[in-house]
């Protein structure tokens, strides 16, 4: 027989698909005329940029771009660079058509680079894509029987559900101009951007992103031989994005990374090459959540018929609190063993972050660093280390997703006796959840073949043991709470153990 109840239901993102493709790098790099020679080569890098996804069918697809920038020393070891993109479009079989939020994210494998002439350099590397998809799933459970003669206990629970997982990609493009006191730019040798972001806001069913993308360029110059300048540019963020799901008395949980950078520079009126054209693509990952509150039964049973309930233990998380927060660490690198006498450029990649133990308290991870140094001959060096960093959490709490960590800025010493200190600030911005697990009843029915409650007597008495209660009993016999209480006029939840109480069973 069928029971009148009534449900609630808690959502959780869950991931229903991933996969992962490579893309061979198998490159031919022949120099323009402007460049010069390569002497030597210092590094050559190959930056996936991302610039569109989708699901489509049984596939999961990827199209954009991997630019591949070497830098390398010409006969007068003058620092030079040339860049050249090569197209790619990936996909991954699903198996079947599934909808979801799809997150791609590409990191080269490796990287070789080799000069086969004074004009010409061979590049052959791997790009590995890594695809993902997560879908809003619902799980339903009965938080109140109307039905007659169901006795029912458990409690109530405050909540975060999920209402919306969705992916967001957006453009963002600006031209930057030199400021008049730095030095027009000869040869681009890196350029990067960092997405930050302060703040995210549900604003009548839209979600509004505020931060900052700060973009780096680090190129050298003619006039100023053998140095390197660095450009620091700000971007403000300030975009609406349409999420279907979302709530005004909701939050939601972003993480922003730029997934694609394209920066090239060109000449201004005086043909001076002093402005940046700056084509960006943007990528929220972003969780919606409603804050809810609902009662549950984590116990029944029927004083009229056989109760057949199933229990599941479930998971509530309830928001703790919102992480917008800077930190800073310092590392101390040692170049001694390249006798390095000075910096001529620095430049970070992207964090990999790691949660600590528990998925609490405590943040880690490390971003390699890329050094251009000379040695006391005036020759050029490369070097990549690594800048390992860590961050606290104040207070307890799980984070459901991967914090947005930035780095937004950075400051060395100078190469004092082999070595030198780099300071580095980080944006952290992630929400952090309390954790509480509840049993509560998923499904119920009566027994039509129990054939109803039989009682063989009207009265029991009965004598209770040690920490029973009068749930308890009123659950073995088949009768209720009240008829117990007021059989034996007692006021309180509680029973004496061992003295006896007469139990109406019918």
């Amino acid at each position: 027989m069928a029971l009148e109840y009534n449900s609630n239901s808690i959502s959780k993102a869950e991931k229903v698909f991933e996969g992962s493709c490579e893309q061979a790098i198998d490159w031919e790099v022949n120099l323009p005329d402007y460049c010069a020679d390569i002497l030597r080569i210092l590094k050559c890098t190959v930056t996936p940029c991302v610039v569109s996804s989708k699901i489509s069918g049984d596939r999961a697809c990827a199209d954009g771009n991997a630019i591949i920038r070497i830098v390398y020393c010409d006969e007068e070891d003058n620092i030079c660079s040339v860049e050249q993109s090569m197209p790619f479009s990936k996909f991954v079989e699903t198996g079947s058509d599934i909808e979801g939020a799809l997150y791609v994210t590409a990191k080269p494998e490796y990287v070789n680079c080799r000069a086969v002439s004074r004009r010409k350099a061979e590049v052959h590397g791997t790009v590995r894509f890594a695809f993902r998809i997560n879908k809003v799933m619902r799980k339903d459970f009965i938080c109140s029987v109307e039905s007659d003669g169901i006795q029912t206990k458990g409690g109530t629970v405050d909540y975060a559900s999920v209402s919306a997982c969705d992916c967001k990609q957006f453009p963002i493009s600006e031209t930057a101009e030199l400021p008049r006191d730095y030095l027009p730019a000869q040869k681009f040798i890196n350029c990067s951007a960092v997405a930050i972001l302060n703040e995210a806001k549900i604003i009548k069913g839209k979600l509004l992103l505020k931060g900052e993308i700060n973009a780096e360029i680090i190129y050298c110059t003619d006039k100023n031989k053998g140095e390197c300048v660095k450009f620091d540019y700000s971007i403000p963020v300030n975009q609406v994005v349409d999420v279907a799901g979302v709530s005004d008395d909701g939050f939601a949980d972003v993480s922003l990374a730029i997934t694609s950078c394209d920066i090239s520079p060109r000449e201004d009126a005086d043909g001076e090459q002093r402005l940046f054209d700056i084509n960006l693509v943007a990528c929220a990952k972003i969780k919606a959540y409603i804050k809810k509150d609902s009662e549950f039964i984590s116990d029944a049973y029927s004083t009229t018929g056989e109760l057949v309930a199933d229990y599941e233990n479930i998971e509530f998380y309830r928001h703790a609190q919102s992480v917008n927060d800077t930190f800073t660490c310092t590392n101390k690198f040692d170049f001694s063993s390249v006798s390095a006498q000075k910096m001529q450029a620095m430049w970070f990649g992207s964090p990999e972050i790691k949660v600590g133990e528990g998925n609490q308290e405590k943040l880690c991870g490390k971003v390699p660093v890329n050094f251009i140094l000379t040695d006391a001959d005036g020759k050029q060096i490369f070097c990549e280390r690594e800048f390992d960093f860590e961050y606290r959490l104040r207070g307890d709490g799980y984070m459901l997703s991967e914090p947005s960590i930035s780095l937004s800025g950075y400051t060395p010493t100078a190469i004092n006796n082999g070595t030198a200190d780099v300071k580095a600030e980080f944006v952290i911005y992630a929400n952090t959840f309390s954790k509480e697990q509840k049993k509560v009843m998923a499904s119920a029915r009566i027994d039509e073949e129990s054939g109803g409650k039989k009682n063989t007597t009207g009265v029991v008495i009965y004598f209770p043991d040690d920490n029973e209660s009068l749930w308890d009993i009123a659950r073995k016999y088949g009768t209720t709470e009240q008829a117990i209480k007021k059989e034996n006029g007692i006021t309180g939840d509680n029973v004496t153990v061992n003295e006896p109480i007469v139990v109406p069973c019918s």
